[in-house]
């Protein structure tokens, strides 16, 4: 066995040395997990990891072996008090990567090591962790996780979208609100509405299905988004937003993409949702046909839009196909207690 070494990565501390193996690392990382993705620029992981974050603490590690970082985890700690802490106070998300040839060398386990005295300080109770790799499906059943939620990840180029019915698809969904009409917020939502507009597109998102993920309430604070509207000013970008409103100005359903002007050629359609008393009606599929030719018309760089669902999210997924998207890869994710893990680990 290669001798591995894990350590803490502090950004604001970090020599160039350190930097230049972490950009090789995650570069060959890329190469195996997602070439067909654009990568972030060496300068900007740099400058927005060094960045402190308003609302709590990023935790990260790298493993070495051979004298080279091999792998990485990386977890959030928000701070008490900050906006949303008490919905989210128990939850923890784990996000981690081995390098397939340094993988079975028990890196996971080390890491997982690192994370359950983060909770046992913190007093988190349930760990979230997502995988698309079969190595991590076996790493997570290992460890006692228990998958509570499938998605599927699906990408269309705008090229092949279906333009000649797009325009036949919005005026449904507008029929099926009588004298309603589209709202769009071109960039992202103005801030002197944050307040008005975001409890009604948390209340939207809570019905997004989400099989047996145990997850706290949708609370979408003012106070986030303002940081992630600066994070957007700093680094260019959009946010657009398009709602369904009835005549007398109520929402009857949404739709929200997410476009960092660093990826230039995709887009990712973060969220569609719709009333429950109007499902079933043409609202989703007109709603997403709307953003598809907004981005087309208003961000000529785009050339692909991605989205996640859940796998039982059966209506949604129709819609994705009759839209031209095209099912990418799958995503299961998996949660396990603070007992459980401590079970493992000292059962090893």
């Amino acid at each position: 066995m290669n001798e591995i070494t894990i350590t803490r990565f502090h950004p604001r501390k970090a020599y160039p040395k350190d930097w230049l193996q972490y950009h090789i690392f995650r570069k060959e990382r890329h190469e195996e997990a997602e070439p067909d993705r654009s990568l972030l620029p060496d300068s900007e992981i740099e400058e927005t990891k060094k960045k402190e974050h308003p609302f709590g603490d990023i935790y990260e590690w790298v493993a070495r072996g051979d004298g080279v970082i091999i792998a990485n985890a990386v977890t959030f700690i928000q701070r008490p008090y900050t906006p949303g802490y008490t919905e989210r106070a128990k939850y923890l998300g784990f996000y981690c990567e081995v390098l397939s040839g340094w993988r079975r060398q028990g890196i996971g386990k080390q890491m997982l090591g690192k994370i359950y005295e983060l909770m046992c300080a913190h007093g988190k109770a349930l760990l979230t962790v997502s995988s698309d790799e079969m190595d991590g499906h076996g790493f997570l059943k290992h460890i006692g996780a228990s998958e509570r939620s499938t998605s599927i990840q699906s990408r269309v180029a705008l090229d092949q979208v279906a333009w000649d019915s797009i325009l036949d698809w919005e005026n449904v969904a507008l029929k099926a609100c009588p004298g309603g009409r589209f709202v769009t917020f071109a960039s992202r939502i103005p801030e002197d509405q944050l307040a008005s507009f975001l409890p009604i597109v948390g209340n939207l998102m809570e019905d997004m299905p989400l099989d047996e993920l145990d997850h706290p309430p949708i609370v979408l604070t003012v106070e986030e988004y303002h940081e992630w509207y600066h994070q957007l000013n700093r680094l260019g970008g959009a946010n657009p937003f398009i709602f369904l409103c009835d005549i007398d100005g109520s929402i009857c359903g949404a739709t929200a993409t997410d476009w960092p002007s660093r990826s230039e050629s995709e887009a990712m359609s973060y969220m569609t949702a719709v009333r429950k008393d109007l499902r079933g009606r043409g609202i989703a599929k007109g709603l997403k046909a709307a953003m598809l030719r907004h981005l087309k018309q208003c961000h000529p760089t785009i050339t692909h839009v991605g989205t996640f669902n859940a796998r039982s999210n059966h209506a949604m997924l129709q819609i994705n196909r009759a839209l031209g998207f095209a099912a990418v890869r799958d995503l299961g994710t998996y949660q396990i207690s603070i007992d459980k893990i401590g079970s493992y680990l000292n059962a090893r």
